[in-house]
């Protein structure tokens, strides 16, 4: 359990950074600009490639984006893992602008304040593959309880996964605004 007063409560990574076999808990990025360039990344703050492997990312929080894991600048991979619990304002769970896939894994009960209560991907270059995972139980306050994708060039694919239980007034499952 580990708290930082700005960016990466858990890991803040200035390079790759590859999480194998690991449990990131408990972790807080607590402190915020009004254009939230700091307080990201609760559990993970990662500035290139990252990937995630056979782990747990739990019970992180975030004051802005990623309450789980924000990976703004690098092409993210999370494969045979567990989010799950994690706050923030938008993307409880994780918050990506790049390439983000998400393979054989769960993202549940994470909270957003405001968009994207398990995941909130977008950009130009953000794109979003998942397959073989559920996205469940997810809430936020705004829209895209489960997914909020906010990619400009409408990459998203999901193919065999469940998303299920997810809540917001705007897109309970997934909202997204395509530019």
């Amino acid at each position: 359990s580990n708290s930082s007063a700005f960016d990466g409560g858990g890991i803040n990574s200035p390079g790759s950074l590859t999480v194998r076999r690991s449990v990131i808990s408990g972790n807080t990025a607590s402190y915020g600009d009004s254009d939230g360039s700091l307080g990201d990344g609760g559990g993970i703050f990662a500035t290139s490639k990252l990937e995630i492997i056979d782990s747990e990312i739990k019970q992180n929080e975030a004051i802005y984006f990623g309450g789980g894991i924000h990976s703004n600048y690098g092409n993210s991979t999370i494969v045979n893992s567990t989010i799950d619990v994690n706050k923030a304002k938008e993307g409880g769970c994780i918050a990506a602008g790049l390439f983000t896939e998400i393979t054989n894994s769960t993202v549940s009960n994470n909270e957003a304040s405001s968009v994207g209560g398990g995941i909130e991907v977008g950009g130009f270059e953000g794109r979003l593959v998942i397959s073989n995972s559920t996205i469940s139980n997810n809430t936020a306050v705004v829209g895209g309880g489960g997914i909020y994708d906010t990619t400009v060039q409408d990459f998203s694919r999901i193919s065999n996964s469940t998303i299920t239980g997810n809540s917001a007034p705007a897109g309970g499952g997934i909202e997204g605004k395509y530019s």
